[in-house]
């Protein structure tokens, strides 16, 4: 699944996995359609659902951090 964030361009930074998220940052800001949004970003930060290897724009990997916190 790491292989989706690849073709977006080099990871220089990859953050733990967070629950059922993961957070990476690219050397240069990537253009890319966020599967939870259904928007067109552009960024450095990508995040990965872990469990259906959806590519998630920054703002949905906290969307969904903080989905997972309330229901813990």
């Amino acid at each position: 699944m790491k292989s989706k964030i690849e073709a977006l361009g080099r990871i220089h930074k990859e953050f733990p996995p967070r629950g059922n998220v993961q957070l990476f940052q690219l050397d240069k800001p990537a253009t890319f359609t966020c599967s939870l949004r259904k928007v067109e970003v552009s960024s450095k930060k990508v995040g990965l659902d872990l469990r259906t290897g959806d590519v998630l724009s920054n703002g949905a990997y906290g969307q969904l951090l903080a989905d997972q916190k309330s229901k813990a």
